[in-house]
C-alpha cells in the first residue's frame, strides 16, 4: 500500500527542488502502483530499463525491499537534464536507498550482452516510446530473452478515455509524426530528443510475441491525481519554439498537418479550461510477460 509516509521516504532520495513534491510524488505514487500491479516481490533482483534520472528505479527499490536490488540502465549522456543524470543518480546513490540501487549507463542489448546475470524481472516503464524503431524494440526483448525470467512492461494507451485526456492522445500523435519528419531531414538543425515511434500497448506485445514472450498477465491503470505527464506534453507541442521548428519544414503535406493538430490540441484545452478543468494524463496499460 502507498502511503504518505513511503512517497516522503522516496521523495526525499530524489534530487529536485522540493517545491516539485506535488509533481514528483504522483510519479512515484504511479511507479509504485505499477510494481503492485506486476507482482514485484521482496528480494528480487530486478533490471530497470531506460531508468533516466531514477525515480522509478526508487519506487522499484522499495518494492524489492532491503533484501533486493534493482540495477538501472539508460544510454543518456550523464551531463543530459537539470539536474543531470549523473547528479540524480549519484544522489540516490548516496541515499538511503542507495544500497539496494545500482546505476550503469548502457543500452540494454550491450549491457547484457557483456554480463552472465539473471535478473527476476526486467522493467519497461514509459521507456518504449523513445525508442527509435520497431526493430529496436523487437532487439530489446530478444536480448532480454535467457537474462530475465519476466518482463513487466508500462506505456500510454495512446488513447483517451476521457475528453481531458485527448489533448495528450492527440500530442503524442503530433510528436510521433515530428520524429519521422526529422529522420527525413526536414527542417533545420539536429533531431530534438523526445517521443520517437510510440508504439501503442497491442503493438508492443506482438513485437514480444515475434521474440518469443507470451502474456502473462495484463491490466490498465488510470494515473494518479497530479500525474504531469498529459500536461507536460502539451505544453511541448504548444510552445512557440515547436511550432518555430515546424515551420522550418516548409508548410506542405504533413508539417501542414501536423500545424493543424496542434491548434486542434491548443483549441482542445482552451475549452477544458474555460469548463474549468484541464488536461488529463493518459490511462496506462500493463503488462507481464514470460518466455513462451
Amino acid at each position: 500500500m502507498t502511503t504518505p509516509h513511503t512517497l516522503d521516504k522516496l521523495a526525499s532520495c530524489s534530487l529536485h527542488d522540493p517545491r516539485l513534491n506535488a509533481t514528483l510524488k504522483p510519479q512515484l505514487a504511479h511507479r509504485l502502483n505499477l510494481a503492485s500491479a506486476w507482482g514485484i516481490q521482496p528480494g528480487w533482483h530486478v533490471l530497470d530499463v531506460g531508468c533516466g534520472n531514477g525515480d522509478s528505479t526508487l519506487a522499484f527499490a522499495e518494492a524489492v525491499g532491503a533484501d533486493g536490488l534493482v540495477t538501472g540502465i539508460d544510454p543518456g549522456s550523464p551531463d543530459e537534464g537539470t539536474p543531470t543524470l549523473s547528479q540524480s543518480q549519484g544522489y540516490i546513490r548516496r541515499s538511503r536507498m542507495g544500497a539496494r540501487i545500482a546505476f550503469h549507463r548502457a543500452d540494454a542489448p550491450s549491457f547484457l550482452s557483456s554480463s552472465s546475470e539473471r535478473y527476476d524481472a526486467a522493467t519497461l516503464c514509459h521507456s518504449l516510446w523513445y525508442f527509435d524503431s520497431r526493430a529496436t524494440v523487437r532487439r530489446l526483448f530478444e536480448a532480454l530473452a535467457g537474462h530475465v525470467q519476466r518482463i513487466l512492461l508500462a506505456e500510454y494507451t495512446g488513447a483517451a478515455r476521457t475528453e481531458a485526456q485527448e489533448p495528450h492522445a492527440l500530442a503524442a500523435q503530433v510528436q510521433v509524426q515530428f520524429y519521422h519528419a526529422q529522420e527525413r531531414g526536414e527542417g533545420e538543425g539536429p533531431i530534438l530528443p523526445g517521443v520517437r515511434e510510440a508504439l501503442v500497448p497491442a503493438e508492443i506485445v506482438r513485437e514480444a510475441q515475434e521474440a518469443g514472450w507470451r502474456v502473462a498477465d495484463e491490466g490498465v491503470l488510470q494515473a494518479p491525481e497530479g500525474m504531469m505527464d498529459g500536461k507536460l506534453a502539451v505544453q511541448g507541442v504548444l510552445d512557440p519554439a515547436f511550432t518555430a521548428r515546424l515551420m522550418s519544414f516548409g508548410v506542405r503535406g504533413t508539417t501542414a498537418e501536423m500545424l493543424g493538430m496542434v491548434q486542434e490540441i491548443r483549441g482542445m484545452k482552451d475549452a477544458l479550461v474555460r469548463d474549468g478543468g484541464d488536461v488529463d494524463t493518459m490511462d496506462v496499460a500493463w503488462v507481464v510477460l514470460e518466455r513462451a
